[in-house]
């Protein structure tokens, strides 16, 4: 504690320690996370959120998000429709990494573009959290962001949720040609048969 007083050398320990946090699991990397916690270090990272670079505050969400710190879920949920996209990507990584219900504000509050890359990464997060009860995604295809509808299908067809059958196939007049596309695949996966007159149309 000592030998971190300054404002470098805390730095250092702290690139010393998301370095490690990659190669390390299981109790070792508990042990890590809780040692960063302990000497205070995710209090720099609270410190670069105010920041006004950009560079910083996308820095700092990552740094709390490696670490997961959840106690930083609340902070970096304003960040989830900054006009900064990379700042915005960081904060929807984050808020879905560090709490479970982190998908479901996402998918409610997100008002920009999700991009197929950025699915791609959140689904990951997803898939590799542990123990996770995936919500009903269907409640969101009724959503007015579209990128929100078409990521919901991408969801349910990952997830094998058939119970969203009718809104489904009402997508099937959307004016999107992309959640068309999405929506026949999902009536394909679960072969809703219910289906077949909208399709003949």
């Amino acid at each position: 504690r000592e030998l971190i007083k300054n404002n470098f050398d805390r730095g250092v320990l702290t690139e010393v320690l998301l370095d490690l946090r990659k190669d390390l699991s299981g109790q070792s990397q508990t042990v890590l996370i809780e040692l960063y916690k302990d000497l205070g270090l995710h209090n720099d990272a609270y410190d670069k959120l105010s920041s006004r670079r950009w560079q910083i505050v996308s820095s700092g969400i990552l740094e709390l998000t490696t670490m997961e710190v959840d106690e930083s879920y609340s902070l970096i949920l304003k960040f989830i429709n900054h006009r900064q996209s990379t700042i915005r990507k960081q904060a929807e990584i984050a808020i879905v990494n560090l709490k479970e219900e982190g998908i479901v504000y996402f998918l409610d509050n997100t008002r920009y573009k999700i991009s197929e890359w950025q699915q791609l990464k959140l689904l990951d997060v997803l898939r590799h959290k542990p123990d996770f009860e995936p919500p009903k995604f269907g409640l969101w295809l009724t959503s007015t962001n579209t990128h929100v509808v078409l990521f919901a299908l991408r969801l349910i067809k990952f997830y094998r949720q058939s119970d969203a059958e009718q809104s489904i196939i009402t997508l099937l007049k959307h004016k999107k040609r992309d959640i068309q596309t999405e929506a026949i695949d999902c009536i394909k996966q679960f072969n809703f048969i219910s289906a077949l007159p909208t399709l003949k149309l």
